[in-house]
């Protein structure tokens, strides 16, 4: 499934040096689309994984010490340009 994850980052620094680390993703997870704004204090993505729960588990274990996290299931009915 596909889940949008919005970031509202309290400690840019960190929380992209967490990301440029290339954190490794464990099987059943991808990232689509890595959207920040221009001051890297607030960033939507674009996942694949497998359900809402596991993905919240591994978005907060990874950089939830540096920003407030929120997550959509995405309606593959509706949606457009995810492939």
């Amino acid at each position: 499934m596909y889940i949008v994850v919005v970031h509202h980052i309290s400690h840019p620094e960190k929380f992209w040096d967490i990301l440029s680390a290339n954190p490794s993703m464990p099987e059943g997870f991808g990232v689509k689309a890595v959207l920040p704004n221009t001051d890297g204090s607030k960033a939507v993505c674009i996942w694949q994984a497998p359900d809402i729960a596991s993905l919240k588990k591994l978005v907060n274990d990874t950089v939830g010490d540096y920003s407030s996290n929120s997550f959509m299931e995405v309606d593959g009915s509706k949606a457009f340009g995810l492939s």
